[in-house]
């Protein structure tokens, strides 16, 4: 599984920045079934710390066949403007027991996603950046540091 941010929700408004939470889940990692976890919520209202920043407080986790997406969203209020959720995710277009304070939500099930070369490319671009950032500063495995 891998859970991801989204704007297809988004519209022209210029004071909005409508995004929905989504899970895809693979079992090839071919062929991709995504759910919407959660959203649209505004993303515009976030904190700022060097853009709009949700937080540190995000990760996919799994209980069996059921996925733990925990993940923050916006909220309505001015002192603290998000609010961290874990939801069970455990088959397709089905999420529940996100928080004490929401009741349960259908997701809604998207059209399955196949892997393009493009997508492919992304992908395999994007680890590559997470690698050398974590790799940044840190001699390669088997190599010698310098002095």
């Amino acid at each position: 599984g891998v859970s991801y941010y989204d704007f297809r929700s988004n519209t022209a408004a210029t004071l909005t920045l409508l995004t929905d939470y989504w899970l895809a889940r693979s079992t090839d990692g071919i062929t991709w079934v995504e759910s919407r976890v959660t959203g649209p919520f505004d993303l515009a209202i976030a904190p700022v710390a060097e853009g709009l920043f949700l937080g540190d407080y995000q990760g996919l986790t799994s209980i069996g066949t059921t996925f733990v997406p925990f993940y923050a969203q916006t909220n309505a209020g001015l002192a603290d403007r998000t609010d961290i959720f874990a939801t069970l995710v455990s088959s397709p277009g089905m999420a529940v027991a996100r928080s004490a304070a929401e009741t349960p939500m259908r997701a809604t099930a998207a059209e399955p996603m196949t892997m393009t070369p493009q997508l492919e490319q992304k992908l395999r671009d994007a680890m590559m950046a997470v690698i050398q950032r974590r790799m940044m500063g840190r001699a390669p495995p088997g190599s010698t540091p310098n002095p």
